[in-house]
């Protein structure tokens, strides 16, 4: 499904962990230079900055290419559904240039295939937005979303895709049902298939879609969004407000897992303004001050608390790991015991009668 190179990304991190090894002088630069002749890379993967200008300088080629076939067919009897055509064509045509450039060119997050699909993916959208003209459009529009944004996110392992997919399932739940508790139920289902992504290949894509679910999971639960914007006024939500920061905090400590304490550390701030907002008890400028306070209180004593390794987890700065080093120090190994062949077939060893191991001339 992964329209990428596998054993081309296995070899950029092999590559990247003994650059990293070398840089903290765990191997040798013979032993590096071997890794890099062992494993070549043929990927195209520029620095962020440059991946950046790539990036927007192909978007503005896309869209300056839209707008002069949109100038060209505003002749058209029916605008509308001409430049719904039009879409079309440009988002089949960004998207076979973007699978060509990746396959023909080994284009891995280069700028250029992001944009390519993006592009595609958004002409598609657009494009679906003018042809479906039906009742309770949005609903239908929301499952569009969610499926090319599965699919871009399988096939070309896009963290915005990934976080636009459990939007759009988001919005659909919520438009259908209007209960916060089943965005929740479904925000809580979309975390637990997160941590069970085990593909290396979409490691990314799980971390993005647990930030995200655990961020709906408050939302679908803060008493502004189920007051302001789905008009529920129930107190039962003041608890969910309050308490899940906490929660998230509590197992992030537990379990290790820095997704969970960093969006429960960032979610005390919206609890507070949340409360703040209903219960004016005192000037804005207090609370934000006193907030500031609590956040910078709990990060303070999780930093004292987890100065002292807990089950492997720690606030002290460690060491880079030595495990890589070693394994990539066999790979050395293996590849150079593995230069000089396999024993021929047919050849036995053996057969020496010396007791002092070919002492008495005979063997």
């Amino acid at each position: 499904m992964l329209a990428y190179n596998k054993s081309q990304l296995d070899n950029q991190e092999v590559v990247a962990a003994a650059e990293k090894a070398y840089k903290h002088q765990y191997i040798t630069v013979e032993e590096k230079d071997s890794i890099l002749a062992a494993y070549p890379v043929e990927l195209y993967t520029p620095n962020i900055f440059l991946r950046i200008g790539i990036f927007i300088l192909t978007g503005i080629i896309c869209l300056f290419s839209l707008g002069l076939l949109v100038l060209m067919t505003l002749d058209s009897n029916d605008k509308e559904k001409a430049f719904g055509a039009l879409l079309v064509f440009f988002g089949v045509a960004g998207y076979i240039a973007g699978e060509l450039l990746i396959k023909g060119k080994h284009h891995y997050k280069s700028g250029a295939d992001d944009a390519l699909i993006y592009f595609s993916a958004i002409c598609i959208y657009s494009a679906a937005v003018i042809f479906y003209d039906q009742p309770y459009n949005e609903r239908g529009l929301s499952l569009v979303a969610l499926v090319l944004g599965i699919y871009v996110s399988l096939r070309f392992a896009g963290m915005l895709a990934t976080a636009a997919a459990y939007l759009a399932l988001m919005y659909f739940l919520l438009n259908v049902t209007h209960s916060p508790w089943v965005g929740m139920a479904a925000s809580l289902g979309c975390y637990l298939l997160a941590l069970r992504i085990k593909n290396k290949y979409y490691e990314n894509n799980s971390l993005v879609l647990q930030a995200a679910s655990l961020l709906g999971l408050y939302a679908a639960g803060n008493y502004y969004v189920v007051r302001e914007h789905l008009e529920i006024v129930q107190p039962i939500y003041w608890i969910t407000t309050a308490l899940l920061p906490l929660v998230y905090i509590f197992l992030g400590v537990y379990k290790k897992d820095r997704v969970l304490l960093r969006v429960g550390l960032a979610l005390v701030a919206a609890a507070v303004f949340t409360i703040r907002h209903y219960n004016s008890v005192a000037p804005l400028e207090v609370v934000m001050t006193l907030g500031g306070l609590a956040m910078i209180a709990i990060a303070y004593g999780l930093i004292r608390y987890l100065k002292t390794p807990r089950n492997g987890f720690t606030s002290e700065e460690q060491e880079e790991d030595q495990e890589a080093a070693l394994q990539l120090e066999s790979l050395i190994i293996a590849q150079t015991f593995n230069r000089g062949g396999a024993p021929r077939e047919g050849i036995e060893f053996g057969g020496g009668t010396g007791g002092g191991g070919g002492a008495s001339g005979e063997y």
